[in-house]
């Protein structure tokens, strides 16, 4: 077993619920990456937009990468927001979006573009629940049932890839990321894509728990009955997500063995109101002495602990 290996069995092996994910230090760190995410809700999207945003934000203060923009456009209102500004920041940027399709061509033609996709039952379920935890009410089987077989449900495979104005399918959509898309890939891919935007960039190493999950409260594991009731349907969501299950497309990045010299360990909390986090930027050798000491009375607090 390798040490990233390694690290993360003690991770798991002593109580915290986290993932080493490793920033690789690369013969040269790409100063003008433009990234634009495609992001399908309840998709894993706030794991890759968090720790990818946050690394940025430590080194926009600590003055590593002057001229980037970080933003998050889910509202046209948003997006009107983001052009009147644009072009202030030129040399870098990564915009997550639920609503990309019907404003991403205003962004040019040099964006990397990038999309998670999840396994379309298991995300219906995971959004209905996210969606009852925020209006504090409890879940109805039956209420789930009919969004699960609702225009509804499809349309949020389509708005992050699709304008309005074009016709609305799965072949549009897959065409679309074959011929357009910088990366895709399902949850299973998460890591390693961040993994490569972090040692592109020269960002540090991550520490990430695994704790944006809905309230148990909320939860409907009855619903679990109706999976094979929307497996015998001919669903565009399930046909996008098995062409891109099969042919996923995450960039390589060289690894030497090196990690970068510092790694940030992203805390996350879930409530009814909002998802909270925070972060702190430690030396990697010291998080790995921390580790290996098994302090794990405290969980992630403990990082938090490092002076």
């Amino acid at each position: 077993m390798d040490l990233i290996g390694q690290i993360n069995q003690i991770l798991t092996a002593n109580g915290y619920s986290a993932q080493f994910i490793p920033s690789y230090v690369q013969p040269v760190t790409r100063q003008d990456e433009k990234y634009l995410f495609h992001h399908i809700k309840k998709c894993g999207g706030m794991s890759i937009h968090s720790a990818i945003t946050i690394c940025m934000r430590l080194s926009i203060e600590a003055k590593a990468f002057p001229r980037t923009l970080i933003a998050r456009c889910d509202e046209d209102r948003d997006w009107r927001a983001l052009l009147n500004d644009y072009g202030d920041f030129l040399n870098r940027f990564f915009i997550s979006s639920h609503n990309a399709g019907n404003h991403y061509n205003c962004l040019g033609s040099e964006i990397k573009r990038v999309s998670v996709f999840r396994e379309p039952f298991d995300r219906a379920l995971s959004y209905y629940q996210y969606d009852c935890m925020r209006q504090a009410r409890q879940p109805v089987l039956s209420e789930f049932e009919d969004y699960l077989f609702s225009e509804e449900n499809t349309s949020d495979y389509y708005s992050p890839f699709l304008s309005s104005e074009e016709a609305q399918s799965a072949k549009a959509v897959i065409e679309r990321l074959d011929s357009e898309f910088f990366s895709f890939f399902d949850i299973s891919g998460i890591a390693d894509f961040i993994s490569g935007c972090i040692s592109q960039y020269g960002l540090p190493n991550i520490v990430m728990d695994k704790q944006n999950a809905t309230l148990s409260r909320y939860q409907l594991p009855e619903a679990q009955n109706l999976k094979t009731k929307y497996s015998d349907h001919h669903r565009p969501e399930q046909e996008i997500f098995d062409w891109v299950k099969s042919n996923p497309r995450i960039p390589a990045v060289t690894n030497n063995g090196s990690l970068n010299k510092y790694t940030m360990v992203l805390n996350s909390q879930q409530s009814e109101e909002r998802y909270k986090g925070r972060a702190k930027l430690i030396e990697t050798d010291k998080l790995f002495t921390l580790v290996a000491r098994h302090k794990t009375e405290s969980g992630l607090n403990a990082f938090f602990d490092i002076p």
